[in-house]
């Protein structure tokens, strides 16, 4: 856990270590931004896979096993892939179902003029990321500037499931 202005880190700390044990690292970013601390997490990680989520999003439990399973059955050149998503509000209603593109031919059309995936349902190769890495200056946009700049070194698809229900709320940035 990438520990960018946390308030009670110590209580992070002891929980992380009652569920993961000595698997769970809290890492200081010093608040420096969503860029740089997603940087410091990747950096830090020996994970094949990367898997990007906002804290007030849900995953699906089926979620990381089956983009894992569809990502091991497709070539190197696909570097990660994304999900729908289930639109919720801040109360955890029920708003929408995304309708991303699925295929890579569809999203190489689309990637330039519109949104073609929820970034918290991105599960990304780690490989590929420090010749991309989040940028400080794109913060705000930081995961449309990651996208198109990976999507110049290889594939990113979507799944056609929903596995992660995304939160809509007025305090968000996008």
């Amino acid at each position: 856990l990438v520990d960018d202005g946390l308030e009670k880190p110590e209580e992070i700390q002891k929980l992380g270590a009652k569920l993961f044990g000595d698997r769970f690292r809290l890492l200081k970013n010093q608040g420096r931004g969503i860029s740089a601390a997603l940087n410091t997490g990747i950096q830090n990680s020996a994970a094949r896979w990367i898997a990007r989520m906002d804290a007030d999003d849900v995953a699906h439990p089926d979620r990381f096993e089956k983009q894992v399973d569809f990502l091991a059955t497709q070539p190197d050149e696909v570097l990660g892939c994304g999900t729908q998503v289930k639109f919720i509000n801040a109360t955890g209603k029920f708003l929408a179902y995304s309708r991303l593109p699925v295929s890579w031919e569809e999203i190489a059309r689309k990637k330039n003029s519109q949104t073609c995936f929820v970034h918290s349902s991105l599960i990304l190769r780690r490989e590929a990321l420090p010749a991309a890495p989040y940028r400080s200056s794109m913060d705000g946009a930081e995961d449309v500037d990651l996208v198109l700049r990976l999507s110049e070194k290889g594939r990113l698809i979507n799944l056609r499931d929903a596995l992660l229900d995304y939160r809509i709320h007025f305090s968000q940035e996008s």
